[in-house]
Parts: structure tokens; C-alpha cells; sequence
């Protein structure tokens, strides 16, 4: 017969107990005949039998017996006396001889308690101390109490042989409170306080019963339950009473164990199995870890923090991989034996443990030998793989709008209160389409539904989400009064203490909802990444040998699992201060440590082989975090402003930006929404700065056509520039890009052709950007249509910019149209432009220096006769005009050169003085941010000149020491001034 789950569950909660009290030292055995009979010594029933025999009963006479066996060794003591009643009970108890202690005395020292009782009467308890090298006080008399020490004792509560003290017959039971006073309070103490576990005892025992009695009396209702091992019986609901009434829980052994098909298992193999079981923490262990995971049954992901807690007090943590690991060495034998239970069994208990560290992306554990293995089958584990990104955050992740639209679309018809989680869902989709009001209204709906349900912690999600979110409202909407002050009344009545002292204890003691609730996770989680910080960057700057898991590795995980555990359980507190400070933090630390550079270094003659330890590359997640979480395209591009190196992109982090510069392609993804569009634009600023391949700069490419307007390049002109220089300095112009360039340079050219004079300027730095990439890739520009337009808005600067491409019949005509318009000095309205044009046509080899169109703009500043240092306008029309002149001088394209010369030194910057005199030029007075104005034939002029690059050399040398370097002057460095 085998018991129902039920009792067996109520067995394994026993267990929990008593092994928890053995743990904190609340645990004491009390010791009964049954323990001793392997070692020789007789059970009750024997005893009583010997007795009775020597009075002359015949085993099947019946009279004469009394009722009460405690009065048999009366009667022997009333017939033969004192002296004949010792001596028998010392033959039978077998006092004097030595008996072998078993192996269930090795048993009860497993234990390791401080406190133990006991009815017997012989050492061998004593002895299995010994054996075991442990000291034990024995307590057979009051007296022995006096000298009782602070170690182990051995309580013998009837005395025994020595002190002629051993209780026995009637009469010593009924003088047992005058004889053994002050030990029956010291018991009755121990009773009261410790969880008592009894061994060796059937309900029939004399003394068990004396004990139950007590145990009653004491405390009553509020005595701490006691635990007996019953051998005899199968399980027994009305003997299962009669032990509770006396605030005793009974285990049956015979209903415990799994012993089917061996009905001849002897007593004591079953009371040893029953001990192995209890002191076998295997099941306990996954008891104490399924206490500490089930409140979060209902979760849909579990952080790694919550997993580690539960598994950490088993002896196992969660390794930076997300694997499980033994703790320590100590542990390794615990830990594999939770394993193979989780791996092998498929109990209720093993199921909801790996359901939930499925939720955590926990796949399985690493072994005793350092391998790895899984918790699931090959077919499990595909099928996990396949599922693992849910849909709609999947398309949080992406930026994919328009699907999460569809996603929030399609559920509006399956919404119900029987599912009140949906309700959820819709108000994060709604929050990350921001959407605010509506994603309130969905929250009201989730949290009525969720409450009638009593899920109490997605209840408290949404009460949580709802006081956010309303407040969010409140503090950056007008909407109408009446929305307002509705959510104002409703968000004000929210408190989360009263809330959560609501609640039933759901596991961990509630302590995951309280952290919920006082973002104890969050304030925790910005420590960390402030701590970890300098860590990060001294690994980056140092060397180190052996294996050590770097601090990069560590927080990445921890950020991670911290995204992840808000994101899938519908937190919505991306506004919340702390969250942002922690993914800023985060990812300045990350920067630092993307940037270093590797470095190696060997110990003992090449034998021990070191490195620094640093990120290699940025992948999804960091690239999400930069757009989800710093606030503007300026922000973004502030964060590189340090940086002296492009930031690495892994390949998948690549392909992560190809699928979301794709999403914000789509023609109804953005529809005039400022909040995407913002975005966007940080999406630009951030591909200035980093690695790209040849399939995200198509992508862009495409993108960019959609964005041409007045408004977008009054503010992102300069971010969408970087990503084309940023993309040619990676050679990743190539042919397959020809037509989006094509179609954007067309469409840059329509739009300026749109514009008035003044307006079109605006463009002109994009359309030499894309001229560039276009020359490079040998494209010919064959729309006269659009150059003869030009020609007649008279847009003869971007005419000069799209020269290279034309065909040379074109080109011919285009030479003849800037001649005249040069020569044309009635058409000169604006001289720093007419200065540009000149500069722009000379310098690019379409026309021929001119002495007399020099001197047109001499004349000018002659006339004006002002320095470039004293000019308050801006742009400063001299230092403009100057520019341009000390570009051609500086490559030899000046007829006046002498005149030219005498121009810039006496109206120009310190700066166009010294493109006139590169070998006599005070060096001292040099900046080398002046090589950011100059383009690559002009800075191949200045570092062809040797002790002029030498100079600059050394200039770089020391800014660099003074920490002023900016990654585009370290390029410049590297391309033309390094050895």
C-alpha cells in the first residue's frame, strides 16, 4: 500500500524541518529499545517477556497478567527483592557486557546534534561518539546536571546501572518526578523549544507514552510539533490521530519508503533507509529552492539575482555563462546530485523548477568535470531555441512599430477578463508606441482583472505600471482637465505597503514584490554598475594571467538580466531616473572598455602567456540601450566625443542594425510620430561612430532619401555627412550602393533646386559628400536637364561640386559657364562666396589660376582693409576669404603669390599665416585642430615636407598626453604624421 501524493508531500515537508532545525541546532533525538536491538539488547516486549517467565507465567496463561506492564518488574521486585530484582535486570539489559554499536548508531552521530535523549540503559550511544572522536557528557542523575558543560550531551532520562538509578517498575515511574526533578525540567525545557525527533519507539512504549503526556501539557497549542519514525505499521489515519493529539507527527516508514515487491525488509534496514532519507538533503534541497522560485510560477522571465538566491543556499550558483555550478569544491558532490534529480526525475516539483529557469534562459548546469550539460532532451531544446524571443518584445527590440501595432490590433478582438494578462500586454505595447493614455486605460482593465484572479504579483505590476504611468502623464501632458484630474484622484489612492501587507506569502517571503515596489533592484543595480566602473577600466589598461572573468562580463549579464526581467513582465519604468542613469552608466563603462586596445604581455620565458581584458564589440543589446535610453542625436554623438577609435560591432549586432534601420524605412512606421523620428536621428548619430559593414551603409543610404527637408538639415545635416565620411574611411563604398546614391544625390538636387539662394547653402556640404562616394565608384552624372536648371537659378557652387561627375561634353560647357560668371564682376553681390567659388574651381582643376580674378578679391580686402581678429559678425566674411586663398597657396595655385602672401600675413589668423610660411613658422604657436580644416591632398602637401611632420609629430605627442586628441585628429595622426 503506498500512500497519496498528499501524505507524501506533508513527509517531505517533515523532512524540510527537521533538516532546517538541524541546520540552526534545533534538532534533538530521543533515543528508544528499538535503537539498541541489533547490538543485542532486548525491545520492551522482550524484556517484559524474560520477566514474566522467571514469575512463573506460561507464555499463553492468561491469568494473573496485569493490564499494566510496567507492574510485571513490580511484581518481581515485590516477590524477590531488591538484590535479585538488580541482578536479573542486569543480566537482561546485559549490563557489564560489551555490545557492538551498529550501523544505525553511526546514523544518529550523522546528525551531529547537540542533544540527546534517551530510555536505554546501555553505552552504546557513548560508544558511537567515541568511535566517531567525538566527546559526549552523559546525564543519568540530577546531579550530573550541576556539571554540565557547553558540548554534546547524552540525556539518559531513566537513569541506568551505575547510579543504581535505572527506572524500570511501577513505582519508579510513579516516583519519577521526585527522583529525576530536576532532569524531567530540563526535558520538558528541551520539548517546549527544539523540534524532537523519536526513534526506536512504538505507540504501545511505556515510555513514549510518559513523553507524550508531557509534550502535551506543555504550551499546548503552541509547542513545536515533534516527529516520530514508526516502523511497525503501515500508514494509519486514526494512529496518525492519536500521535497528533499529542503534538507528535509520525512518519510511517513501511508507507515512506519505496520498498515494493520486498515485503521481508527487516526493522532495521527500515529505520536506517527511513534516517538516510531524512538526512539526505537531495530532496530538501530542491524543497528549500522550489520555496524560494515559486512566487514566481507566473512570471514570464525570473532575473538571474532571484535564481541565484534559491539555488545559493543549496550550494549552487549561477555562473556568468547562465549555468548552474557548484559553489565551491565543497559543494560539487550536493550540487551534481540536484542535477541528475532535475535532469532525470519528472516530479511536479522538478517540472515547475526547470519551467522557471527556462523563463530565465537558465539551459542547464556545468558538470563535475567543467562541462556542460542541459536539462532538456536534443527535441526540447530546438524547440526552445525556436521560441525564445516572445514576438511583441522581439519587436520592442526592433523597433518595429508597425508590428507591434498589429500585435496590439490583433489581440483588441481575443481580450478578456479570463485572461487579464493580455490586458497587460496591450498597455506595454501602448507604452512603447507611446501611447500613454491608452496604455492607463488597459492598466485600470488589468489590474480589476488580475485581482479577481488573485494573481497578486502581476496585480501588483500593474498597480505599479499604473502609478508610473499616470504620473508620467500628469508631468508631460496637458490633455484635457478632465483626464487629468481623473488619473490625478485615481494614482494618489495607490499604496503599495498597504498592497503588499494584503497579500498572502507567495515564497521568498514576498520579498521580490517589496523590491518591486521601493526599486531596492534598480538602486541595487546602479551600485554595481558604478562599482564596477573602475574595475572595468583598470582590466582594460592592465595585463593579467590565468583565467579571470572579466568585470565587463559580469555587468553586461547583470544589465542584461535586469532588461530582460522588467521587459518581459511588463514593467514600464524606462522613465524612471534611476533605470536611465543605470543604462547610461552602463554603457559608459562598456565604451571605456570597447575602446582599449588589446594588449599582451608573457611571464617565465614565454610559458605563461597574459592579456588585458576588455569588450571586443558592441552587440544588440548596447546598440538598443543607446537608442532607448539617451535622449537626443546630440547626446549620442556627445558620448563618442571622446573616443579616439571606431567602436566594434559584432556580426549580429551588424544585423541588428540592418533589420532596424529597415523598420524605420517602412513608409507607415514613423507617420509624423516625434518620438520615433528622435530615434532615428540618435540611430544616424550613433553609425558616425562605429564599425559598419557595406549592407548597413546601403541600408542608410536608402533611409537618408526619405529624410530630405529644410527642417531635418537645419539640425541633422552634420550626423547624416559622418555616416558617409565614416562609411568611406571603411572603404565600404562599393558598387551595389551606386543606385541609392544615385537616388539620394537626385533627390538632394531636387530639393535644392526648391529653394531660394540663400536656402540652398544648406546643402551643399551634402552634395560633395555624396559627389565623392560617386567619383570613387566612377558613376557619370548625365541629367543635363537638371545642370541646365542649375545654370539658370544661377547654383553655380553645386555645379562646381558635381563637375567630376559629368561627362566631358558637360564638363566643357560647365568650364565656359564658370569663366564667364567669374569675369562677370557686375554679378559679384556677395565677395566671400565669389572668394569660394574661385577657391572651389582653381583647387579642383576645372579652371586655371587668374591673376586678375585674384586681384578682384585683393582689391577687395584692400578696400576693407580690416584683420580677420577684428571682424564681430559671423560668419567672419576676411577669415573666410583668407581660407580660400592660403588653401591655393598652400598647393602652389596662386599667380600672386607674392601680393597673396602680403595679404594673409597682414589681415589673416595665426592659422592662414602658416600655410604661408610651413618651414619658418613658430611651431609653439601651432594647433592641431587647424589639420581638421584641410583636405587630403592639402595635409599630403604638409606632412610630404619631413622636418615640418616631425614638428606636427610632436605636437600630436603632447596633446595627446594632455588628453585633447579627438578620434578624427588620431586618424589624422595615423594617415600622415606617424613613423
Amino acid at each position: 500500500m503506498d500512500i497519496n501524493q498528499t501524505i507524501r508531500r506533508s513527509y517531505e515537508e517533515s523532512k524540510r524541518i527537521i533538516q532546517e532545525a538541524q541546520k540552526n541546532n534545533q534538532l534533538v533525538l530521543f533515543i528508544g529499545a528499538g535503537a539498541s536491538i541489533d547490538s543485542g539488547m532486548p525491545s520492551w516486549r522482550n524484556a517484559l517477556d524474560k520477566i514474566k517467565k522467571r514469575l512463573g507465567y506460561e507464555e499463553k496463561e492468561e491469568r494473573s497478567i496485569p493490564d499494566n506492564p510496567l507492574k510485571i518488574p513490580q511484581y518481581y521486585f515485590n516477590q524477590r527483592g531488591k538484590n535479585e530484582y538488580k541482578r536479573l535486570m542486569s543480566e537482561i539489559f546485559k549490563y557489564g557486557e560489551t555490545l557492538p554499536t551498529t550501523s544505525l548508531h553511526q546514523r544518529l552521530m550523522k546528525f551531529n546534534t547537540s542533544t540527546i535523549i534517551t530510555t536505554n540503559y546501555d553505552h552504546l550511544i557513548e560508544q558511537a561518539a567515541e568511535e566517531n572522536g567525538e566527546a559526549m557528557q552523559v546525564i543519568s542523575s540530577d546531579t550530573d546536571l550541576a556539571y554540565k558543560n557547553l558540548g554534546k550531551e547524552l540525556i539518559k532520562m531513566h537513569g541506568d546501572f551505575e547510579h543504581d538509578n535505572f527506572v524500570l517498575k511501577d513505582d519508579d515511574y510513579l516516583n519519577y518526578s521526585s527522583n529525576f526533578k530536576l532532569i524531567e525540567n530540563y526535558i520538558k525545557s528541551i520539548i517546549g523549544t527544539k523540534v524532537v525527533l523519536f526513534i526506536g519507539y512504538s505507540f504501545n512504549d511505556p515510555d513514549i507514552k510518559q513523553v507524550f503526556k508531557w509534550s502535551r501539557e506543555i504550551l499546548k497549542d503552541d509547542i513545536r510539533r515533534s516527529y516520530l519514525i514508526n516502523i511497525d505499521n503501515e500508514y494509519d489515519r486514526e494512529l496518525e490521530d492519536d500521535y497528533q493529539n499529542f503534538g507528535i507527527n509520525v512518519i510511517f516508514a513501511k508507507s515512506w519508503i519505496k520498498n515494493k515487491g520486498k515485503e521481508d525488509v527487516s526493522p532495521s534496514t527500515l529505520i536506517n533507509q527511513t534516517l538516510d532519507k531524512i538526512l539526505d538533503e537531495k530532496g530538501s534541497a530542491l524543497d528549500l529552492v522550489y520555496e524560494n522560485l515559486k512566487g514566481f510560477e507566473d512570471f514570464n522571465y525570473i532575473s538571474g539575482k532571484y535564481i541565484n538566491l534559491a539555488f545559493s543556499q543549496v550550494g549552487i550558483i549561477l555562473n556568468e555563462n547562465n549555468l548552474l555550478e557548484a559553489k565551491n569544491y565543497e559543494s560539487k558532490g550536493k550540487a551534481q546530485n540536484i542535477f541528475n534529480i532535475l535532469t532525470t526525475e519528472e516530479t511536479e516539483e522538478t517540472k515547475k523548477i526547470k519551467e522557471t529557469l527556462r523563463k530565465s534562459r537558465v539551459e542547464g548546469y556545468t558538470n563535475s568535470k567543467g562541462e556542460e550539460e542541459s536539462f532538456y532532451k536534443k527535441e526540447e531544446r530546438a524547440d526552445r531555441e525556436e521560441g525564445k524571443t516572445i514576438e511583441w518584445s522581439k519587436a520592442v527590440r526592433n523597433f518595429d512599430f508597425k508590428k507591434l501595432r498589429s500585435i496590439r490590433d490583433e489581440n483588441n478582438i481575443s481580450l478578456s477578463e479570463n485572461n487579464p494578462k493580455k490586458y497587460l500586454l496591450q498597455a506595454a505595447i501602448s507604452y512603447y508606441l507611446r501611447d500613454y493614455v491608452i496604455c492607463y486605460e488597459y492598466l485600470q482593465q488589468a489590474s480589476k482583472y488580475l485581482y479577481k484572479q488573485h494573481n497578486y504579483p502581476f496585480y501588483l505590476i500593474a498597480e505599479i505600471n499604473r502609478k508610473w504611468v499616470g504620473q508620467f502623464i500628469l508631468d508631460n501632458y496637458l490633455g484635457s482637465s478632465q483626464i487629468r484630474s481623473k488619473i490625478e484622484e485615481e494614482i494618489s489612492s495607490i499604496n503599495f505597503t498597504r498592497t503588499l501587507n494584503s497579500f498572502p506569502d507567495l515564497g521568498n517571503n514576498n520579498d521580490f514584490l517589496t523590491e518591486l515596489t521601493n526599486f531596492k533592484f534598480s538602486y541595487g543595480l546602479l551600485q554595481d554598475v558604478y562599482d564596477k566602473g573602475p574595475k572595468i577600466k583598470n582590466e582594460s589598461n592592465n595585463v593579467y594571467f590565468g583565467y579571470t572573468i572579466p568585470n565587463y562580463r559580469l555587468l553586461r549579464n547583470d544589465v542584461d538580466d535586469f532588461f530582460n526581467y522588467e521587459l518581459e513582465n511588463y514593467l514600464l519604468l524606462d522613465n524612471l531616473v534611476e533605470n536611465i542613469n543605470v543604462y547610461k552608466m552602463y554603457i559608459r563603462n562598456m565604451l571605456i572598455s570597447a575602446e582599449a586596445s588589446d594588449k599582451k604581455d608573457t611571464l617565465f620565458a614565454g610559458h605563461l602567456k597574459g592579456q588585458n581584458l576588455h569588450l571586443k564589440n558592441f552587440d544588440e543589446f548596447e546598440l538598443y540601450i543607446i537608442l532607448s535610453f539617451f535622449g537626443s542625436h546630440e547626446e549620442v554623438d556627445k558620448l563618442f566625443y571622446d573616443t579616439v577609435s571606431l567602436v566594434k560591432i559584432s556580426d549580429s549586432g551588424l544585423e541588428y542594425l540592418k533589420t532596424i534601420i529597415k523598420n524605420f524605412s517602412k513608409s507607415d512606421a514613423i507617420d509624423n510620430n516625434t518620438y520615433i523620428e528622435n530615434i532615428y536621428w540618435k540611430l544616424i548619430a550613433l553609425c558616425g561612430h562605429i564599425q559598419l559593414n557595406t549592407d548597413v551603409v546601403m541600408e542608410l543610404l536608402k533611409s537618408f532619401a526619405s529624410k530630405i527637408s529644410s527642417y531635418n538639415m537645419a539640425f541633422y545635416l552634420d550626423y547624416m555627412i559622418n555616416v558617409i565620411n565614416n562609411a568611406l574611411r571603411q572603404n565600404l563604398i562599393v558598387d551595389e550602393q551606386r543606385e541609392a546614391l544615385d537616388n539620394l544625390l537626385e533627390t538632394v538636387l531636387k530639393k535644392v533646386l526648391s529653394q531660394n539662394s540663400d536656402e540652398s547653402y544648406i546643402y551643399i556640404r551634402l552634395v560633395n559628400v555624396i559627389t565623392v562616394c560617386l567619383k570613387k565608384l566612377k558613376f557619370t552624372f548625365g541629367n543635363v536637364e537638371k545642370i541646365n536648371q542649375f545654370k539658370k537659378k544661377d547654383y553655380y557652387l553645386i555645379l562646381t561640386i558635381i563637375y567630376p561627375l559629368c561627362k566631358n561634353l558637360t564638363k566643357a560647357g560647365l568650364k565656359n559657364y564658370f569663366k564667364k560668371r567669374l569675369l562677370n564682376k557686375t554679378k559679384i553681390q556677395n565677395y566671400p562666396d565669389y572668394s569660394e567659388f574661385y577657391s572651389i574651381v582653381v583647387g579642383n582643376e576645372i579652371l586655371e589660376p587668374s591673376g586678375e580674378l585674384e586681384q578682384v578679391i585683393i582689391d577687395y580686402l584692400k578696400l576693407q582693409d580690416k584683420k580677420a581678429d577684428e571682424v564681430t559678425q559671423m560668419p567672419n566674411y576676411i577669415e573666410n576669404i583668407l581660407s580660400n586663398f592660403s588653401r591655393l597657396y598652400l598647393v602652389n595655385k596662386v599667380v600672386n603669390k607674392k601680393e597673396i602672401k602680403k595679404v594673409i600675413n597682414t589681415y589673416g589668423t595665426v592659422e592662414q599665416k602658416w600655410t604661408t610660411e610651413l618651414e619658418e613658422f613658430n611651431y609653439d604657436d601651432f594647433k592641431i585642430d587647424w589639420l581638421l580644416h584641410y583636405n587630403k591632398a592639402l595635409l599630403e602637401i604638409v606632412s610630404a615636407k619631413t622636418e615640418i611632420r616631425l614638428k606636427i609629430r610632436e605636437k600630436f605627442k603632447k596633446e595627446y598626453k594632455k588628453g585633447n586628441i579627438t578620434r578624427n585628429l588620431l586618424n589624422i595622426y595615423f594617415d600622415y604624421f606617424a613613423d
